[in-house]
C-alpha cells in the first residue's frame, strides 16, 4: 500500500509539474502571436503616416503643375480632388481583391507561422 501512495504521489506531482509547464508554455506562444500581432499593427500604422505624407506633398506637386497648365489655382485644385475621388471609388469598388484578401492573408501569416521558420 505504502508503494502504491508514492507511486499516486510521484504521478500527481509529475501531473502538476506538467501542467504547469503546459500553461508556461502556452502563455509564451501567446504572447509570441501578440507581439507578432503588434508588429504588424505598428508597421501598417507607420507606413500609412508616410504614406499620407507622401501623398500630400505628391498632390502638392500636382496641383503646382496643373496650375502652371491651367493657369488656375480653383482648376487645378479641382482636377486633383477629382482625380482622388476616382482613386477612391476604385478602390472602393476594388477593395476585397486588393485590400482585404492580401491583408487577411498577410497576417494569418504571421500569426501561424511555425516556429521552426523564425529560427
Amino acid at each position: 500500500m505504502e508503494r502504491t501512495d508514492g507511486l499516486v504521489s510521484r504521478l500527481y506531482a509529475s501531473l502538476r509539474e506538467y501542467l504547469g509547464l503546459q500553461r508556461e508554455y502556452m502563455t509564451l506562444g501567446l504572447t509570441e502571436m501578440l507581439t507578432r500581432l503588434l508588429t504588424v499593427v505598428i508597421l501598417f500604422v507607420v507606413l500609412f503616416v508616410v504614406f499620407v505624407i507622401t501623398l500630400f506633398f505628391g498632390a502638392m506637386v500636382l496641383v503646382s503643375l496643373l496650375r502652371s497648365l491651367t493657369g488656375s489655382d480653383l482648376l487645378a485644385y479641382g482636377l486633383v480632388a477629382l482625380l482622388f475621388a476616382a482613386i477612391g471609388v476604385l478602390l472602393y469598388v476594388m477593395r476585397k481583391p486588393w485590400i482585404e484578401t492580401p491583408l487577411t492573408n498577410y497576417i494569418a501569416n504571421e500569426l501561424l507561422k511555425d516556429e521552426d521558420e523564425n529560427l
